[in-house]
Order: structure tokens, then C-alpha cells, then sequence
């Protein structure tokens, strides 16, 4: 397995020429690093590890940077393996010849996969990624018929018909949320709709996907793109991870407290690690990067189930050493 992190972070990448220099770079050290891990390995591993080296010099030609602050390549031939991952946040270059995916530069900075629900009372599109990027993946669309003047008892009732079709289509897409957030789907839910429209789908919503709802967005949901859709729902998504960051540092100074469910410290922590007692891993991102047993700490949380949430230059998490942890007892 080659894992391959290339720093494209805006500030220091901002043309073409310059994204394209760095994962030319990049590339080159993967060949390297190919070359020197492979004395080792059988030919056929060889030949499959060089392949991938092509790959990646491949999609370097071809991808869309844009947008990209980081990007991570997981290349396996022998698997048919080839997963590049536009990334919203910058990250270390680093290239890694292993047995299994290097996933420690990832651990602790997505948002979560989001779901965009696009309802009008007979048509709906479902947009699943995150502030980076939106992709619509689903139309739901029902023959709802439209209203018009027809007057006396008659339009009462066909009114009412009219509501009861749109009443059903709107319970199918919540019912087909539900399906998608039970199977994992989406951790995180905005809906686009007139207001009494987003009202009466919400209603709808089993109580596992309600949780899930972070708001409502304010789009044409009917001629929008998925780009805009991104563009508009990125502030939200970013706000939302803002602010479980803020209240999982409020949960930390509060467990401080004698009996309290909370430890800071790399010595805590590490040792609440090894009893398998962390539910939540606080850590800084530059306290990653200077301490030595800051990928061990990583498999430690991934073995035993425990999210973990990474800051960038947060005071408060460095008030705490740089690492903290939520316990589960």
C-alpha cells in the first residue's frame, strides 16, 4: 500500500504552476520511497508499487486542485485500489511503503459526511460531501399536480388532493433519509426548501435523522447547482464543526473536576488510552507534528473505537498540553 499526503494549502499554492510543482515533487518522492522499500519485496510487488507511482503521476495531470488545501492518495494495485481524497485542510507531505493505509494525517479533521436534501412539495435531489465539495447522487420525483383556479366545492376538494399527493411524496424522501442514515449514509443533515415546505418534511423525519438536522438552507432548490449548493452550505458545515469543537472543550474543563469524566496531559491521557476508557481524543494538530508517539496515540484511540477531533493552533486545547480526552468512565 502506497499513502501519498501533499501539502497544496492555498496560502503558499495559489496558481496552477505552483499545485502542479508540488505534486510533480511529490510523485518524485513516492518513486523514491517505492525504490528504496521495494529492495525487500518480491518483483511482482515491485512492479505493482512502480504502477502505482504512475497512477499518481497520472491523476496529478489530469484532477481539479482548485479548491484542494491537501490532498491523500491510497494506491494499491494488487488490491485494484486507487482512492485520491481532496482534503479541506492542509497536511504534512508524506509518503509511506506499508502493509496497510498510513491514515493518522486524516484522523480527527473531517466534518463528517454531510447530506443535502433539496425538497419541493413534488421534486427532491439529494447531494452527499462536505464543504469542499457536493455531489448530487439521488432525484426523487412524484406526479404531484399543480394548483390552479377552478372554483366552488370542487377546488376545496382538489386542493386537498393536491396537499394529500405532496404529503406523500414528502413522507417518501423522508423515508428514504431514514434508510440512508441508518446505513450510514450521512452524519450530518441540511434541507433546502420554502420555509412551510422545510416545516412539514421535518415532521416527517424519524427521530434518528431529525437528530442529524443542522438547519434549513436558503437556495432555489429547483435550478441551483451543485456547486452553489457547496457554496452555500460550506459556512453552515464549517459553523457546525466550529461549534462542536467549542463544546467538547467545554465538556473537558468540566470533567477536570475531581470524579469528573475527562484527562489532559500526555501522560493521562496515553494512560487512559491503554485502559481503554476514552470515548472522545482532543488533540493539537502541531502537537501531532512535534511529538514522537503522536501515531501510536492515533492507533491507540482507532483500537478502541474512540473518535478523535484535531485542532489547529486552539489556545485552549494547548492550555491543556495539546492533548485531552472525553472517558467513557
Amino acid at each position: 500500500m502506497l499513502s501519498v499526503y501533499v501539502d497544496l494549502d492555498p496560502s503558499e499554492f495559489a496558481t496552477g504552476p505552483a499545485r502542479s510543482s508540488a505534486l510533480t515533487s511529490a510523485a518524485d518522492e513516492a518513486s523514491r520511497a517505492v525504490e528504496d522499500e521495494a529492495r525487500g519485496f518480491s518483483h511482482g510487488t515491485r512492479l505493482r508499487l512502480r504502477d502505482d507511482v504512475i497512477r499518481i503521476r497520472d491523476y496529478a495531470k489530469e484532477a481539479d486542485f482548485d479548491s484542494t488545501h491537501g490532498l491523500a492518495i491510497f494506491a494499491a494495485a494488487g488490491a485494484d485500489l486507487f482512492e485520491p481524497l481532496h482534503l479541506p485542510h492542509s497536511v504534512a507531505n508524506r509518503v509511506c511503503v506499508d502493509g496497510s493505509p498510513y491514515v493518522a494525517p486524516l484522523v480527527g479533521h473531517a466534518n463528517g459526511l454531510w447530506c443535502v436534501a433539496l425538497v419541493t412539495r413534488r421534486d427532491a435531489r439529494l447531494l452527499r460531501g462536505g464543504p469542499l465539495r457536493l455531489a448530487e447522487e439521488e432525484r426523487i420525483e412524484d406526479d404531484v399536480p399543480g394548483r390552479h383556479d377552478q372554483g366552488g366545492l370542487s377546488q376545496s376538494r382538489y386542493e386537498r388532493h393536491i396537499d394529500d399527493q405532496a404529503h406523500k411524496h414528502l413522507a417518501r424522501v423522508a423515508k428514504r433519509l431514514g434508510v440512508l442514515c441508518r446505513d450510514g449514509g450521512f452524519e450530518h443533515l441540511l434541507v433546502g426548501g420554502t420555509e412551510q415546505c422545510y416545516s412539514e418534511f421535518v415532521e416527517l423525519l424519524d427521530n434518528e435523522t431529525r437528530e442529524r438536522l443542522c438547519g434549513r438552507l436558503s437556495v432555489d432548490v429547483e435550478h441551483v447547482g451543485a456547486a452553489d449548493v457547496t457554496r452555500a452550505a460550506a459556512p453552515l458545515m464549517r459553523e457546525h464543526d466550529r461549534r462542536r469543537r467549542e463544546q467538547l472543550l467545554d465538556r473537558v474543563e468540566e470533567g477536570l473536576a475531581p470524579d469528573g469524566h475527562a484527562a489532559a496531559g500526555l501522560d493521562e491521557v496515553v494512560g487512559c488510552l491503554e485502559g481503554q476508557r476514552v470515548a472522545t481524543l482532543l488533540v493539537d494538530a502541531g502537537w501531532l507534528r512535534e511529538h514522537q508517539p503522536g501515531e501510536r496515540i492515533v492507533e491507540l484511540a482507532l483500537a478502541q473505537n474512540a473518535e478523535t477531533v484535531r485542532f489547529d493552533d486552539e489556545s485552549r486545547i494547548q492550555a491543556h498540553g495539546g492533548i485531552a480526552a472525553l472517558l467513557r468512565f
